[in-house]
């Protein structure tokens, strides 16, 4: 049984500021949009940030392995952080062999992913549910074989697209979560 209290609060919250969800949600679906209409500067875009990431990360772990100095891993998390560091400053300098690596990456990944997902179906002995579990398994493989046969061509828009697609999705949670605001209110405390 769910606390009451703790379901009407969260569900004022949601209704106090559901305009703010509805604009940022359709804030987020613009962007999506755009995203896969101009794939390529989606994709330069995600390239670009992962950089900037893989850089503040580089540098707070340098920052870290030079504040705990005597600790046995100090070595490590200095080559670790100046990995990051180089890889960052390496796909900020050359943005389009950033975004061939992660492409590359990406169907690696998808390839591993439905590989397991399948190996994993097997393994379920008959249990409802186990075809959904191959099918994306296979679409994963089916992806990743598309991600890496149209290669090099694929890593100008892929990235973008995938993007897109996820700015969508949660623009889409956060403006219909706005618009239901009212209606999800009324349920929690009983009103019909």
């Amino acid at each position: 049984m769910s606390d009451r209290r703790g379901d009407q609060g969260a569900a004022n919250l949601i209704h106090r500021f559901r305009t703010g969800y509805m604009v940022a949600g359709g804030i987020l679906i613009a962007g999506g949009v755009l995203a896969i209409l101009f794939p390529y500067f989606g994709t330069l875009a995600t390239t670009i940030f992962v950089g900037w990431v893989l850089i503040m990360s580089g540098v707070v772990e340098i920052l870290h392995a030079l504040s705990v100095r005597g600790a046995p891993t100090i070595v490590l998390n200095m080559l670790a952080g100046l990995l990051s560091l180089g890889v960052g400053t390496l796909i900020l300098t050359d943005p389009m062999s950033g975004v061939f690596s992660l492409t590359l990456l990406l169907g690696g990944f998808l390839a591993a992913d439905g590989v397991i997902r399948i190996l994993s179906a097997a393994q379920m002995g008959g249990v409802p549910g186990q075809g959904w579990v191959i099918v994306n398994g296979v679409s994963s493989l089916a992806l990743a074989g598309a991600l890496l046969w149209f290669l090099p061509t694929a890593s100008l828009y892929a990235l973008g697209i995938l993007l897109g697609v996820d700015l969508i999705v949660a623009g889409s949670t956060l403006f219909f979560l706005g618009k239901v605001a009212k209606v999800f209110e009324d349920l929690v405390s009983g009103k019909e």
